[in-house]
């Protein structure tokens, strides 16, 4: 998010909620989430992450007059699902790759021109999907 003001990114949450008028969010906020960000922990089991790539995603939403009520003044493209931008996604792979336990765990699946919204209905997406189920059915879980 992008004003005249400032630039808020996912390290100015507290600010940012407060900014768009759901201040009464800052302290769950800090009790909920600060905590897991801070001390972030892989599920260490084996985990698929698929994800759309190839698509028209926003990254930075333009508030210049700080307006949020109204639509944004300018929208900042990037790659992505539609939704889920590429920048996050790799943020989220890397965490998972700084999780000794969890790194041979982890496999990370980018599906071209696949949406966020249609990852499990489009066919060719849909396909993919199944195929990754069926590669991890097969694989023998050691004893």
């Amino acid at each position: 998010m992008v004003t005249r003001e400032r630039n808020y990114s996912a390290h100015d949450m507290e600010r940012f909620l407060a900014a768009v008028g759901f201040g009464e969010a800052v302290e769950p906020f800090r009790r909920r989430a600060v905590p897991k960000m801070d001390n972030f922990v892989a599920p260490m089991v084996p985990m698929t992450y698929i994800n759309g790539v190839g698509n028209r995603t926003p990254l930075q939403l333009v508030y210049w007059d700080d307006d949020f009520d109204a639509s944004p003044e300018a929208v900042v493209y990037g790659d992505g699902d539609g939704k889920i931008n590429l920048i996050s996604v790799l943020a989220f792979e890397k965490q998972m790759g700084q999780q000794p336990g969890q790194r041979k765990q982890f496999r990370s699946i980018k599906i071209s021109k696949a949406q966020h919204s249609t990852i499990v209905t489009d066919d060719f997406a849909l396909d993919r999907v199944i195929q990754e189920i069926f590669e991890v059915n097969n694989q023998q879980i050691p004893s």
